[in-house]
């Protein structure tokens, strides 16, 4: 049981151990009171240094760090005053050859204030015994010392919360996420939550919800509980780094780990096998060796797809076939099956990229260009294009009219693509939804025999038959909607009473099986 007793920058904690939610809180009261305080009230606007809380307490478990940290978070969240980042006064500090202690003696917090252009510093300390834990803070001027005067403010109103309670602003809903940088590996993001936590949930769910499944909704109602469970609810585990900012939080997440699970949630241990070809040029030359290619490649292994390695040269021939199948010419389409069959792929990346050098000689302008076309139909999913530019600013190191530069920005544009490429292969190939094919069907029972079969055996199972023909192929396809692997599809069909199945191929959301 937690109780609050205010007093002028302070309160009483009466707990048995100190947790991060009393943290918090103590931090949201004494933030709370600073900013409605007419005695502070000089220092709004002005640039306010936190200093560590000595801890003068019996408890071990008190950890002043984490209250400085939490402390400076409430202020910013507050946009009362400019709050030093703790990192800028360690550095302070460590250059000063000081700790926290010495900011009591005058000269050193001159010193410190010229260092740190601020104005004001706030200093405080922890005291008391287990079960009687009382946290005091003190204002004072860096030049003189004094606690500022009182403010008169007209018509202000006595105990006015400028600071809204912690319990409104813990809900990383309410946080704004904004998109700073990316590549295929890392997503940098700011994020205005209240607490640390509140600020990685909100900003996983951010990446998951507004850039990698935006506009796949049946995707991600689809496996909601499964993502909440591995994703949200540890997403610390996806966080590489979060620092506290004037006004927001900045974040760097582990985009290869997000994806990566993604993957593992939507499909299993059978991914979609993808054949990436790549036509590349560096203004009118060939590229030494295929910058895109690789990078893609890279990516796509790091995310948990399977890539099939496929030679150059057929990349034209291919790509020739699924321009002539889009406008539904049947032999292209039978070409882009057989080109399937062969390579084993259920999806085709085909792409061209070219690196052209700008027109102040001072870089490249690269553009990478793919289309995802799905071998089994021929169909196109998605195009997906990326530009970039890259400058000697950026890479001071290689010459601007080299061919390492070109392909340097070749590379980038590939890793800004394989994101992009990632998240429309989710969206396209996400939803829980299996074709099963099935040769020598040999009667209606049998049909209905597999269907009824299936629906025991998987549990919650939607199946339906979407083909029969006894006359021509002697074949049926199934629709089958379920959670399961499709490794738990082919056991339950093989198990079916009264048939004997034998499955000739699977694939992450097809199998293909013969009646004997």
């Amino acid at each position: 049981m937690l109780r609050v007793s205010l007093i002028l920058l302070g309160l009483l904690v009466m707990v048995g151990a100190w947790t991060v939610d009393d943290t918090a809180l103590i931090a949201g009261s004494i933030a709370q009171q600073l900013v409605t305080d007419a005695a502070a009230g000089t220092v709004k606007g002005k640039t306010l240094v936190v200093a560590r809380f000595a801890n003068r307490s019996e408890n071990e478990g008190v950890k002043p760090l984490v209250l400085q940290e939490k402390l400076i978070t409430a202020l910013v969240k507050a946009r009362w005053c400019k709050v030093v980042e703790r990192e800028r006064l360690d550095r302070a500090l460590a250059q000063l050859k000081l700790d926290a202690a010495g900011l009591t003696d005058p000269a050193t917090r001159k010193q410190l204030g010229k260092l740190l252009s601020a104005d004001y510093l706030l200093l405080g300390s922890v005291s008391g015994q287990v079960g009687g834990l009382t946290a005091d803070a003190h204002l004072l001027a860096i030049e003189s010392g004094e606690i500022p005067p009182k403010e008169k403010r007209p018509g202000a109103v006595t105990g006015e919360r400028v600071v809204p309670p912690p319990p409104t602003l813990t809900d990383e809903e309410d946080a704004v996420v904004r998109l700073q940088a990316w590549n295929s590996a890392e997503v940098a993001v700011t994020s205005t939550a209240w607490e640390r936590g509140a600020a990685k949930r909100g900003a996983v769910r951010w990446l998951i919800e507004h850039e990698i499944l935006t506009e796949a909704k049946d995707v991600l109602e689809a496996w909601m509980p499964e993502i909440t469970a591995r994703i949200y609810d540890k997403a610390d585990s996806f966080v590489l780094e979060i620092i506290p900012r004037e006004e927001a939080y900045y974040l760097r997440l582990n985009l290869t780990q997000v994806v990566r699970e993604l993957v593992s949630i939507t499909f299993g241990k059978i991914t979609p096998r993808v054949a990436v070809l790549t036509t590349e040029k560096i203004l009118t030359r060939p590229a030494p060796d295929p910058a895109v290619q690789t990078a893609i490649h890279a990516a796509l292994l790091q995310y948990g797809f399977q890539v099939v390695d496929v030679e150059q040269a057929k990349a034209v021939k291919l790509r020739e076939s699924v321009l002539q199948a889009e406008t539904g010419d049947a032999r292209a389409i039978n070409l882009v099956r057989q080109a399937a069959g062969e390579l084993d792929a259920d999806l085709f990346a085909l792409g061209e990229s070219f690196a052209q050098q700008r027109e102040r000689r001072d870089g490249f302008d690269a553009r990478v260009e793919y289309r995802l076309v799905e071998g089994a139909t021929a169909r196109l999913l998605a195009s997906v294009a990326q530009d970039i530019s890259l400058t000697r600013a950026e890479e001071p190191k290689l010459d601007p009219a080299s061919l390492v530069l070109a392909k340097r920005s070749l590379q980038r544009a590939a890793e800004r693509t394989a994101p992009r490429m990632a998240a429309e292969m989710l969206k396209s190939f996400g939803k829980p939804v299996y074709r099963l094919r099935v040769w020598k069907i040999g009667s209606y029972d049998n049909r209905e025999k597999i269907i009824d079969g299936l629906r025991d055996a998987l549990g919650g199972a939607t199946v339906t038959a979407t083909t029969f023909d006894l006359r021509g192929t002697n074949s049926a396809v199934f629709v089958i909607s379920t959670k399961r692997d499709v490794d738990s599809i082919a056991r339950a069909l093989r198990a079916i009473p009264g048939l004997k199945v034998k499955v000739t191929e699977i694939s992450c959301r097809a199998l293909v099986a013969d009646m004997e």
